[in-house]
């Protein structure tokens, strides 16, 4: 599968491009909180600072109605990473960094799961049911890189910026629901009729869902102020 990656303002533009896309009638809260275990500059050399963290994420239900989510190899799709200043500027989408790699929209591989998906009873390979109440939990580790002088255009801070923020909030981003099962991206009918034909076993998460702000701080070499 071919991801599609980029940074700061285009990534900006597209993580509202993509939710734009898959937005839907409002289906029932589904909130992403999550925990950091570990961060690590990966590389310090050159013109980018490579960065690692590893997550302890929680799809959580707090409705009395049960959630369905697409799971099936790397999906839920992580397609994005934002790190804003203060809490506040995480409500305003305001971020000193973002970056985003959604997947491309090759449909080849997705008419096989098509044909598994439409049935009357949602497949328990294919589709995670959180109970009402109940929590998914699972481990990621974001992946990304920091241009040192920033951006040319002041959408992504410079490094020296950045490091100095303590904490950053960091946002993930999740696609919850491969555009390439659909025919038309902006219009999930495939999706839709789904979530009606599945009714009674729960609500089928179609929209795009944005993690609650999770507080990180970069680790700092000795010596440094």
């Amino acid at each position: 599968m071919k991801t599609l990656r980029g940074s700061c303002l285009f990534a900006a533009l597209a993580l509202g491009t993509v939710a734009a896309a898959t937005k839907t009638e409002v289906p029932p809260a589904l909130t992403l909180t999550g925990d950091v275990k570990r961060v690590q500059l990966t590389d310090e050399n050159g013109g980018l600072i490579g960065f690692e963290i590893s997550l302890s994420l929680h799809f959580k239900n707090p409705t009395s109605t049960a959630i369905l989510v697409y799971d099936s190899g790397r999906w839920p799709w992580l397609g994005g990473e934002s790190f804003a200043d203060s809490r506040v500027n995480t409500e305003h989408r305001i971020y000193v960094y973002s970056a985003s790699g959604w997947p491309s929209s090759d449909r080849r591989g997705f008419l096989e799961i098509r044909r598994k998906l439409d049935h009357a009873l949602p497949p328990a390979d294919l589709i995670h049911t959180i109970q009402p109440g109940g929590s998914w939990d699972f481990e990621r580790i974001v992946v990304g890189s920091i241009e040192r002088k920033g951006s040319l255009d002041g959408s992504c801070k410079p490094w020296e910026t950045i490091r100095r923020i303590d904490p950053l909030w960091l946002q993930v981003h999740y696609q919850m629901w491969p555009n390439s099962l659909e025919e038309n991206p902006r219009s999930p009918k495939f999706g839709k009729r789904l979530r009606r034909k599945w009714k009674q076993s729960g609500e089928l998460i179609l929209d795009n869902l944005v993690s609650e702000p999770i507080a990180v701080t970069l680790p700092v070499k000795q010596g440094q102020p």
